[in-house]
């Protein structure tokens, strides 16, 4: 009759280390306020959720996998030849894709260095807007944009000077006419006169 022996299998699953240090470890996981804490910090999902999350992972899978499926069909039914020539044209796609990016990038940076010439910091949104293919069209619509805001805020700085100007009905301003303020050369002059006297107009 063969003896068995009795082995300690756990001593050998914990590895090198005192077992006490280890019993430590585990107690320490065992404290309620850590556990607590965690359970806090789990989040939670409601059955309809789940439903949803898994519902659009499997789309998404199936969306992949019938791409794939039809690439590889699509590939099986091309010789040799067709096969290379359909590589090339997919590289070649790539390709003109990656030179456009590039173009358009040199644009926007075109569109930039004018903007900056002109003293404006222009965002990556404003610059997206004004980029065209050429760096003469792309010129054109940045100075357009540069025309369109210097007359937006000349128009704004000129409604605020003569927002506060009061209307000038004083015997001082009887010689005043209308056709005398018309001929008044000065723009900015001729406004003026204008926003003082606007019971001429």
């Amino acid at each position: 009759m063969s003896k068995k022996l009795k082995l300690n299998l756990q001593h050998f699953a914990e590895g090198e280390g005192d077992p006490a240090e280890n019993n430590t470890t585990t107690a320490e996981n065992d404290d309620p306020e850590q556990n607590e804490d965690f359970k806090q910090e789990e989040k939670t999902f409601t059955q309809e959720e789940v439903d949803q999350i898994l519902k659009d992972r499997v789309a998404r899978e199936k969306k992949k996998a019938d791409e794939k499926a039809k690439e590889a069909e699509k590939l099986a039914k091309m010789n040799k030849d067709q096969k290379d020539e359909y590589e090339r044209e997919q590289m070649q796609k790539e390709l003109d894709a990656y030179k456009a990016k590039e173009a358009r990038d040199e644009m926007k940076k075109h569109a930039s260095d004018v903007f900056k010439q002109n003293e404006i910091n222009a965002t990556d949104d404003l610059l997206e807007i004004v980029t065209a293919d050429t760096a003469e069209q792309t010129q054109a619509n940045v100075q357009a944009f540069n025309d369109i805001l210097n007359n937006r805020v000349k128009e704004q700085v000129q409604a605020k000077l003569y927002q506060g100007t009061p209307k000038n009905y004083s015997s001082g301003s009887a010689g005043v006419t209308r056709e005398s303020i018309l001929n008044i050369k000065d723009d900015s002059a001729r406004q003026q006169a204008i926003a003082q006297n606007r019971h001429l107009f």
